[in-house]
């Protein structure tokens, strides 16, 4: 299994979900992860999978533009060349029966081709391409796709596409306009959301702040906090800055701030309110804990989370706001009583929602085990 991990924390989230499924399904399996992520120690890592930690590269946004960059001071096309090769061997020596690939179908600087073309030519290995539904705008897609001719890569070098979504909420082949032949290759699942733990005793009236990995949650962060003088808690993600980490300590004094943690669904579900990014894990945590949320998504440098905050908002899950810089203690008082006072069954919109990604991957991972055709 696969996952580049230049930006952020989802990619080595849904992995691991991904791993745990496939022990449930054949306790037995040998499983390496390859990844990118410097945020192994965030995460419990199955005891029973290995883990290959490829020099990291991160993804920097510098003057409008995105930019790899290491961060250990090599070139960065050097790095890649390293990551190309650790992959490339590791493929060769181990020969997968399987090899699960987290979103990014050629790897972060084309580093993928060699090791696909070669399972390619192996023919003994099934090449699943991992999404979850909501990948970017159609016109942003499209744009990515053509420039790096992923049409014809997934047609010749993936045997399935497995999108962690539900096809009645967001269909994906449609939405994008793919191809006949990827459409026929792809298998929805149900969205990866855990099972839910025991209910908390009490809800409490603080309401939590939460921003993913935290690359770039602290202007939301500092905006709510300098909006409301409610009772909050913020998880920052391990990733925010020491010197924006010290700001809000210095600022806001009051406020219970934590870099990460391990344990989001105890902090989530005793929380009277939700306010975050929608990043699709954070989408998963919220279907989970079925509390009520406030949406302020990230829309540079793409509309992923925009466009994912309308599609449910329409289903009436959740309030969004697109301009946080129009947010003033009015209107975010007015958004986060609307979330509060919603009168309506979220737990039962919830259940209308394919929430059964970990069981359905498990199922296919175990019906390909023992050669049964899954469609």
């Amino acid at each position: 299994m696969y996952t580049h991990d230049t930006m952020g924390m989802g990619h080595i989230t849904r992995a691991l979900k991904m791993i745990r499924a496939i022990k449930t399904a054949e306790n037995s399996a040998s499983i390496t992860l390859i990844t990118g992520s410097n945020t192994l120690s965030c995460h419990n890592i199955p005891e029973t999978a290995d883990v290959i930690k490829i020099p990291t590269v991160r993804l920097e946004h510098v003057a409008g533009t995105q930019v790899n960059k290491s961060v250990n001071g090599l070139p960065v096309s050097m790095v890649f060349k390293i990551r190309e090769g650790i992959l490339l061997e590791t493929i060769k020596n181990l020969k997968p029966d399987f090899f699960f690939v987290d979103f990014s179908a050629l790897g972060e600087g084309n580093e993928l081709i060699k090791s696909l073309l070669y399972l390619k030519q192996s023919g003994k290995t099934i090449v699943c391409l991992a999404l979850r539904d909501i990948l970017w705008d159609k016109e942003t897609l499209q744009k990515k796709w053509q420039s790096k001719n992923y049409t014809m890569v997934l047609e010749t070098l993936y045997d399935k596409i497995l999108v962690f979504g539900d096809k009645s909420v967001f269909d994906m082949a449609q939405e994008y306009g793919f191809s006949e032949t990827i459409s026929g290759k792809m298998v929805y699942l149900g969205y990866l959301v855990d099972a839910t733990g025991k209910p908390p005793e009490k809800k409490n009236d603080r309401i939590l702040i939460c921003v993913g990995g935290g690359t770039d949650g602290f202007r939301l962060i500092d905006k709510i906090l300098s909006s409301s003088g409610r009772d909050f808690i913020v998880v920052t993600g391990p990733y925010i800055s020491a010197k924006d980490f010290e700001h809000l300590r210095k600022n806001y004094p009051a406020v219970r701030l934590i870099r990460d943690t391990k344990d989001l669904y105890s902090i989530m579900t005793e929380s009277s309110c939700v306010i975050s990014m929608l990043g699709y894990n954070t989408f998963c945590e919220l279907l989970q804990c079925k509390v009520p949320a406030v949406i302020m998504p990230r829309v540079f440098p793409d509309k992923e989370q925009l466009l994912r905050a309308q599609v449910f908002h329409k289903q009436g899950l959740f309030e969004y706001i697109e301009d946080i810089q129009a947010l003033d203690r009015e209107s975010l008082e007015a958004l986060i009583s609307r979330a509060i006072n919603n009168t309506r069954d979220r737990a039962s919109m919830i259940s209308a929602i394919d929430t059964e990604g970990i069981r359905k991957f498990s199922d296919f991972f175990g019906k390909a085990v023992h050669g049964i055709a899954t469609e």
